[in-house]
């Protein structure tokens, strides 16, 4: 790969063998060049940490919002529907920083979370029984 980035052949090869043994320097490699995601500088923790928080406030409440102002039995098809579709939102909007096809991405978390959701309303009709 490096050789096709234009580096002469024997300084490519000798970048290959690098990489190949150092595993933290392959992670680096594997997220630049197959993921397209640039490594970061400093690390803001106590800002990510309150992004995060307020994510999980914001999208734990908008399926929540549908048991506030419908009757339960509407509720919960809505529910389900603002889940499914903020999962795929999510799952589009990750592009920004994996530089993957919207569509692909927002299927994918589509599928998970949408597993995840069947499995958790299984688990809650057997133990509801």
């Amino acid at each position: 790969m490096y050789a096709e980035d234009g580096w002469p052949d024997k300084l490519a090869k000798e970048m290959s063998q690098t990489v190949a043994g150092n595993p933290q320097l392959m992670l680096k490699e594997m997220a630049l060049r197959e993921l397209h995601i640039f490594p970061r500088a400093a690390s803001h923790s106590v800002k990510e940490g309150l992004t995060m928080l307020g994510a999980y406030v914001v999208g734990g409440f908008l399926p929540l919002a549908s048991y506030l102002i419908l009757p339960i039995q509407l509720a919960i098809p809505v529910s389900i529907c603002i889940t499914l579709i903020g999962l795929f939102a999510l799952g589009g909007l990750t592009t920004k920083l994996t530089k993957q096809p919207f569509l692909k991405s927002g299927a994918r978390m589509l599928a998970i979370g949408g597993v995840a959701l069947l499995v958790g309303l299984i688990v809650g009709v057997i133990v509801g029984k």
